[in-house]
């Protein structure tokens, strides 16, 4: 594979090629799937300024901010620690999906707090933390082991409450789209279809994108529910 010396970020330690998408000796290492992290900032945008201002929508605007923040300067710089620092604010998200989750559907009967749901966020953050360095499934298959069994959980807990058509369909969409986002992710991984010098979009581009409306949404659903 790959790797890149002589460039501005090879003090750091810069990674070989990852994905499809050529990594560039410059200070931008892989421009389209830098540009496309806008979508997380947009969607921590949108969900701070919502008029109807919840404890939910505080944590998740943080956590779109922090991977807006890790995945642009990963895919700024193509080194170590800003893969470390992408796939922790992976991390950070989907811990706090599930638990999110946990709290409403398994452990309402318990009627946590704000802050025991913050910090019970941290705590299984803390816990999936070894998993940058490849103990167990590694990050990445942590992130989506947690998201996934958050979505079980969701659709589980949804058939015993009913939520109106509006609602489920935020969920309904929301776990597509991600779905969907992660197929088009592994097809660029895996170089199945790949564009390597093209600079514009990759997939792994379009995966930022519909990450950040998957998140958009899901917030929608779990402040709908959390009113309901």
């Amino acid at each position: 594979m790959e790797q890149l010396t002589n460039c501005p970020w090879a003090p750091l330690g810069q990674l070989p090629v990852h994905y499809c998408e050529t990594n560039l000796c410059a200070w931008v290492v892989q421009p389209a799937n830098t540009w496309s992290n806008i979508g997380y900032l947009i969607a921590a945008y949108y969900i701070y300024r919502q008029t109807e201002w919840k404890p939910v929508r505080k944590q998740f605007a943080f956590a779109s901010l922090a991977l807006f923040i890790g995945s642009t300067f990963y895919h700024l710089s193509g080194t170590f620690i800003g893969r470390d620092v992408d796939v922790g604010a992976m991390l950070l998200l989907s811990s706090l999906i599930l638990i999110q989750t946990f709290s409403r559907t398994v452990g309402k009967r318990f009627e946590f707090s704000p802050i025991q749901i913050f910090w019970m966020t941290i705590g299984l953050f803390g816990l999936s933390l070894p998993s940058l360095r490849g103990y167990g499934m590694g990050g990445g298959a942590m992130f989506v082991f947690q998201i996934f069994i958050s979505a079980l959980l969701e659709l589980m807990y949804s058939r015993q409450n009913p939520a109106s058509p509006a609602v489920k369909k935020s969920l309904l969409v929301s776990l597509g789209l991600f779905a969907f986002a992660l197929v088009l992710n592994l097809l660029d991984m895996k170089r199945i279809y790949c564009l390597p010098e093209n600079n514009i979009i990759t997939l792994h581009a379009i995966w930022h994108l519909m990450c950040a409306y998957s998140i958009f949404l899901g917030v929608k659903y779990y402040c709908h529910q959390e009113s309901a």
